[in-house]
């Protein structure tokens, strides 16, 4: 069962910071204005932890995407050799602005 959310008014993060910040490292804190969440604090570690699982969804997501396109024809495997591997990775890839 999920915990109840740590809530907190946010005069404490200006009156209590640390306290806060120690709350913050076990959970995220809900900061609430006038009683309403407006905002969530987590740690850097809760940060990093949900940005890997991030990351990973999204690798999983691309992979599960190219095996539908190959499946329903869209595309095709192509298949490099070590060399060409190698350009290709480390081929700089232009991002539009």
């Amino acid at each position: 069962m999920e915990r109840a959310p740590q809530i907190v008014p946010v005069s404490d993060l200006r009156n209590k910071y640390l306290e806060v910040f120690e709350l913050a490292r076990q959970d995220p804190v809900f900061l609430a204005v006038r009683s309403r969440p407006q905002a969530v604090l987590i740690s850097v570690e809760q940060w990093n932890a949900i940005a890997d699982e991030l990351d990973m969804l999204w690798c999983e997501r691309e992979a599960v995407l190219a095996k539908l396109k190959i499946a329903t024809g869209e595309s095709k495997v192509e298949h490099l050799n070590e060399q060409e591997l190698q350009e290709w990775l480390t081929e700089d890839e232009i991002v539009p602005a």
